[in-house]
């Protein structure tokens, strides 16, 4: 189980959230409940191709919205879903921008976020020339 949880914040990773109803996609990435906000984020996190970005953001969101729906309810809370997204190449949207942001983020977490995509977009690409 992987969890934190102080009196500001509860956060939690690779775990299934249980509501009342049962929903197909109830395991995002994170989970990130902001007690004095009274907000819970469902923090899904890719790496797509280019080509891919957008059709990858809107799946997210809509793989996650009865999810959302339903921990609203629930734990009577405002809920927003943020794909985060950065791709093979390092390009960053202007949605994981202002998604980053609003969890205050700052520029410093997006190159660090490019940084360990492209080196591993390079690990991958050096394994399968056979470089490696």
């Amino acid at each position: 189980m992987r969890v934190i949880k102080n009196e500001e914040a509860l956060v939690l990773w690779d775990r299934t959230v249980y509501t009342n109803k049962t929903v197909a996609h109830n395991i995002p990435d994170v989970v990130l409940k902001d007690k004095k906000k009274g907000i819970t984020y469902l923090i899904d996190i890719a790496v797509p191709g280019t080509n891919n970005m957008a059709n990858t953001v809107r799946n997210k969101m809509d793989k996650y919205r009865e999810l959302a729906e339903e921990i609203q309810r629930t734990w009577k809370t405002r809920t927003r879903i943020l794909p985060i997204m950065v791709t093979a190449t390092g390009v960053i949207p202007k949605k994981t921008v202002e998604n980053v942001q609003q969890l205050g983020g700052a520029e410093t977490e997006m190159r660090a976020m490019q940084k360990a995509v492209i080196l591993h977009t390079t690990r991958i690409e050096r394994k399968v020339t056979g470089e490696e």
